[in-house]
């Protein structure tokens, strides 16, 4: 049996529909518990210990970890930006410059994680084995994660509008 092209347009965004709502509903759960506040208030005591100009960092880091479990960008869009924005808002960092966090977070790590479903479907079509890839692509992705984090720093002394 073949699936046709717009059958399986439909099988994913059925499945990225899912994705969504799912995320939404974790939001939904945390938000009537009044446990995002409580998120939000120990992240900001735990980056807030950092200088300013360096706090914009530990929002990187916390997306790209975040991007472990939540391959999916639109997923990881509405489980973290909720966290995120009035995370920015306590530490002075502006709301641009967040989204670039998320961005740069989301982005990079998609590029070796075996979680991520166009990495894995790549690598399959090419016959590349993901040893072998990781191998390869290990220097380039820690080259991009610091150019990423060089860039966080400079919007944020600079105050990205």
């Amino acid at each position: 049996m073949q699936i046709s092209p717009v059958g399986t347009i439909s099988v994913h965004l059925s499945l990225t529909s899912f994705y969504i709502g799912f995320a939404r509903s974790i939001v939904v759960v945390l938000d009537h518990g009044n446990v995002i506040d409580s998120i939000v208030n120990s992240l900001a005591i735990i980056v807030g210990h950092l200088p300013e100009s360096v706090q914009v960092l530990g929002m990187y880091v916390f997306q790209n970890v975040m991007n472990v479990f939540i391959t999916s960008g639109s997923g990881m869009a509405a489980t973290t930006m909720p966290i995120m924005v009035p995370l920015s808002d306590l530490l002075g960092i502006t709301r641009q410059t967040t989204v670039l966090t998320f961005q740069l977070g989301d982005g990079f790590s998609n590029m070796i994680l075996p979680t991520s479903s166009a990495l894995m479907g790549s690598l399959a079509v090419s016959g590349i084995p993901y040893q072998k890839w990781v191998r390869f692509f290990w220097p380039l992705l820690a080259a991009w994660f610091v150019l990423g984090a060089v860039f966080v720093v400079v919007a944020q002394v600079i105050g990205y509008h």
